[in-house]
């Protein structure tokens, strides 16, 4: 679909506001099942559109590509994040992510991906016959060729959004799991925790959709000693995480370790 914007909220993401292109259904996401669905008139039709005539004028198109971060890799191409360049924006090595100043993902002086080495990369890895996407996380030609450049991609905040929802979750399980005691003591300091979780996701009226209980894997021991993890159940969807972060008791949910 087109809209105004490709992150522009409710106020511009709303159905009567988006413009369908097309309709394509696949089984799975990949970037060879992606290239056998998609038409090429279809690709070629949006290369084509370069100008819109406005009031005498030629304006010329912007077209920026909007997704999730697997979206990214199976469009362009990529290895995905297993490899030892993950990162969708640059070819930085993964072990030297953590000095991001060192990177762009617009200025290839600073490692930022391009069509134009993915083509070279690609091509030298089959020269060399060996598998390709060895070479700075690239694997195949993008889905769409050479119409969206990597620095077009945008990837959705909604998404980066529940990454860090999932990563906060973990942290409050983990802590909430915490032994400090052994024993029948350990096992009711969990079950006021489950209560004091559980009670948050009734309040938000999602507890028939999500709540919280013991995991006997979750944490190590044995015999009478061995402990129970605190899990989350159930379909926790974008939209309960909204709710579930809503005033969440960290002090009630911690203060009783």
């Amino acid at each position: 679909y087109v809209g105004k914007l490709c992150e522009g909220g409710l106020e511009t993401q709303t159905a009567k506001l988006l413009v369908p292109l097309g309709v394509f259904q696949v089984t799975h996401e990949s970037n060879e099942i992606l290239r056998n669905v998609i038409p090429a008139d279809f690709c070629e039709q949006i290369k084509q559109l370069k100008f819109v005539h406005y009031k005498g004028k030629d304006i010329p198109i912007t077209k920026p590509l909007g997704g999730d971060m697997m979206n990214f890799v199976y469009v362009m191409g990529l290895a995905g994040f297993s490899s030892n360049h993950s990162c969708v924006w640059c070819t930085v090595h993964k072990e030297d992510l953590k000095v991001p100043d060192n990177t762009s993902c617009y200025d290839t002086g600073k490692k930022a991906r391009s069509l134009f080495e993915q083509k070279m990369q690609l091509k030298d890895e089959d020269k060399k016959k060996k598998t390709p996407g060895n070479s700075l996380g690239y694997k195949c030609e993008p889905v769409f060729d050479d119409l969206f450049e990597f620095s077009d991609y945008v990837i959705d905040t909604l998404h980066m959004k529940l990454r860090v929802y999932d990563y906060i979750l973990d942290g409050i399980l983990v802590r909430a799991s915490q032994q400090t005691k052994y024993g029948q003591t350990h096992i009711q300091e969990m079950e006021e925790k489950i209560e004091i979780l559980n009670k948050h996701v009734n309040d938000k009226k999602i507890g028939k959709l999500v709540w919280f209980n013991y995991d006997e894997d979750k944490k190590g021991g044995s015999g009478k000693d061995k402990v129970k993890g605190i899990q989350l159940n159930g379909n926790f969807g974008g939209d309960l995480q909204d709710l579930f972060f809503q005033n969440f008791p960290y002090n009630k949910a911690f203060s009783i370790v």
